[in-house]
């Protein structure tokens, strides 16, 4: 099972254990894949919003920049780390 298909419950509790695995870079690839999420939610918030539409074109830029972390988090949590 890897990581990725794991409850985010599961998951804390794994990483409390005395377990080796999960570990710090798993640990580090999960928050970079939640506050990706987050840069992405307020960027689509924000480009669509007629009121920030002065800063909609680099909302969206930065929402395109969030999902490659986004990915790249994700495929280190699910590939790489299999417990």
């Amino acid at each position: 099972m890897t990581l990725a298909a794991l409850s985010v419950g599961d998951y804390a509790r794994r990483l409390a254990s005395a377990d080796p695995t999960p570990g710090g870079g798993s640990a580090a690839a999960a928050v970079g894949a939640f506050a990706a999420g987050l840069v992405r939610m307020v960027a689509e918030l924000t480009a669509k919003s007629p009121k920030y539409v002065d800063v909609a074109t680099r909302a969206t830029e930065l929402g395109v920049a969030a999902a490659i972390i986004d990915r790249k988090s994700t495929r280190l949590n699910s590939s790489h780390l299999v417990i």
